[in-house]
């Protein structure tokens, strides 16, 4: 396995597309002794390749992990069962510490995306695989929702209504408490203390994203001394442990993700697809010069090839599968 050159640790489009190329050519079990040694030509020749085949076969181990990987164990089944949208306190720690110790002894949690990484998401009252999504009402009569490859406990007792987010995102309607108790959403970078509300809170690489769609949410920074901040409806924030962002109004008055919707409202394309590519494994990305065009209108998050479909024939696009986990959409 190639790893990355520090020469230069972002690939451009053409490196990672040659790369892409280059691994369908080699995996397709047809490839001859010339095609192999023009790839290794290709792959010396600069630091860009070698950094994009080493992202490429990145990607390629995230897909096989749950897929053709975990087919070769007996645990397949119980992790697929532990996978699934469910109280996962039912399950035995046992059956979750030999899972775990499987994975790691085959060396199969390497590339997987972060939520994964963590024996605490391993364990969560709830969670969802990538493209899932799953709700439940909750014992006071708050509803909750989880997005696509998310974890979350909830921790209910005398004096506090407490979700845990792990990673991912959920989505939170607040009921009121005949006990009173406040309702608050820990994270790895602070509490939110909801004031009887509506709002979403992302898990995103290095911060967390509160968007408040009714009511008040005070983001409580987990740094000792880090000052408060009121969030109002119609209003978003990203926090990190140590203070909280600019307020900012809303792009959409409610959410749509929990309803399978990604909306797009003069979106740029890589945004959408970056969005988009959430619910999906692998790669999905386009050319950069098709990466400004926009992008308006309701695609179905629980059929993400349907959606690219759909784009392709509202814009000037055209769809390249290069591998079945490497999609890209380019000028038509």
């Amino acid at each position: 396995m190639n790893t990355l050159d520090p020469a230069s640790a972002r690939p451009d489009y053409a490196s990672l597309q040659q790369a892409a190329e280059w691994f369908a050519v080699l995996s397709s079990g047809t490839a001859t002794e010339q095609q192999r040694q023009h790839w290794q030509s290709w792959l010396d020749a600069r630091a860009e390749h070698r950094n994009a085949w080493a992202r490429v076969e990145s990607i390629n181990q995230r897909v096989d992990t749950l897929g053709t990987a975990m087919d070769q164990h007996t645990a397949a089944s119980a992790l697929q069962t532990a996978t699934k949208t469910v109280r996962m306190r039912r399950r035995t720690l046992g059956t979750l510490g030999a899972i775990l110790a499987l994975l790691l002894g085959g060396k199969l949690i390497h590339g997987l995306p972060p939520v994964r990484h963590t024996l605490a998401a391993w364990r969560a009252d709830y969670r969802t695989g990538i493209g899932e999504q799953f709700s439940e009402t909750l014992a006071d009569g708050s509803h909750l929702w989880l997005d696509t490859d998310s974890a979350a406990d909830v921790r209910y007792d005398g004096q506090l209504r407490r979700i845990i987010l792990h990673g991912g995102a959920l989505l939170v309607r607040t009921a009121p408490d005949t006990a009173r108790r406040p309702l608050v959403v820990d994270t790895p970078h602070g509490r939110l203390l909801a004031l009887g509300t509506w709002f979403s809170v992302r898990h995103n690489d290095g911060h967390i994203h509160l968007s408040v769609f009714e009511g008040t949410v005070e983001i409580q920074p987990a740094a000792t001394g880090a000052a408060t901040q009121r969030v109002a409806a119609g209003q978003q924030a990203s926090f990190t442990r140590d203070a909280s962002g600019p307020l900012q109004p809303l792009v959409q008055p409610q959410p749509q993700w929990q309803d399978g919707l990604l909306i797009a409202d003069e979106m740029p394309l890589a945004e959408f697809l970056a969005e988009l590519g959430r619910y999906r494994r692998g790669h999905l990305g386009c050319a950069p010069a098709v990466a400004h065009l926009k992008v308006v209108g309701a695609y179905p998050l629980h059929d993400t090839d349907r959606a690219l479909e759909l784009l392709a024939t509202a814009l000037p696009l055209r769809i390249r599968r290069t591998l079945p986990w490497w999609v890209t959409l380019e000028a038509r």
